[in-house]
């Protein structure tokens, strides 16, 4: 979302947040806490105003409900484009220790960190079957960026973001958007990590959810046959492929 804002796209919520530390995140978030927490209703959409054109950012695993599927089918008839980053689920859950202090304590650690895993496979198995079976026409417009890519290559990911999201940004935006890159940012490793750490995590599905978001040319068409294959079930299957589930509601 910051390089979107700085690249120019009028972006939806608020640059810091009461409710989180500035110092877990000092260049801002630039996000609604409630449309991140339940998205784009109508009740959100009514308090914000029109959201057409505007930068929103939505976390993904409040979306994976059945009574959200109303929400994905209005993006999809909105010409929505998804631009979702992606990152090694280990790196994340471990990352998660500065939002989540107790997680210093070995044993809030495992829990905290076996709980991200599973619900990172629940939530993008969900998500493949939302791409392939429910709002299809959304896939095109869907775009994953590893989380590496902006720090090893910053001038390539703010080049890519912005062609993705259709700005064509003033070479003083482009600047400031790789200059607000810093390599710091990246605070946790894989390759840092203790080996009984990284042991546990390859034996974990969703470093194989990982792998296809990672290395595959069709991730969420392969996600949702491995998902079968394998027994994962998800809040949102593919029972609903042919219009059995709930009717599309318009969000203005």
């Amino acid at each position: 979302m910051q390089t979107l804002a700085i690249l120019g796209a009028p972006w939806v919520g608020r640059f810091h947040r009461d409710d989180l530390g500035v110092a877990a995140n000092p260049k801002g978030y630039f996000e609604d806490a409630d449309i991140l927490a339940q998205g784009l209703t109508v009740e959100q959409v009514a308090r914000t105003g029109p959201v057409d054109g505007c930068a929103v950012k939505i976390g993904l695993a409040n979306m994976m409900r059945p009574a959200r599927l109303p929400q994905w089918q209005a993006l999809a008839a909105g010409g929505a484009r998804l631009l979702i980053p992606i990152r090694c689920p280990l790196e994340s859950a471990v990352s998660l220790r500065c939002f989540n202090p107790a997680m210093e304590e070995s044993r809030q650690f495992f829990i905290e960190t076996t709980a991200f895993l599973y619900n990172y496979t629940r939530d993008y198995v969900a998500l493949a079957n939302i791409l392939t079976c429910h709002v299809r026409d959304l896939k095109a417009g869907t775009a994953l960026f590893p989380y590496a890519l902006h720090i090893d290559d910053p001038a390539g990911f703010v080049r890519q973001v912005g062609r993705f999201a259709g700005l064509t940004p003033d070479a003083e935006r482009e600047r400031r958007a790789i200059g607000n890159i810093e390599a710091d940012l990246y605070r946790v490793r894989l390759s840092d990590m203790p080996d009984d750490c990284r042991e546990w995590y390859d034996k974990a599905p969703a470093k194989q959810v990982y792998r296809m978001l990672s290395d595959s040319l069709d991730p969420w068409t392969d996600i949702a046959a491995w998902a079968v294959a394998n027994g994962i079930s998800c809040p949102i299957g593919t029972e609903w492929a042919n219009g059995d589930g709930p009717g599309s509601a318009r969000v203005a």
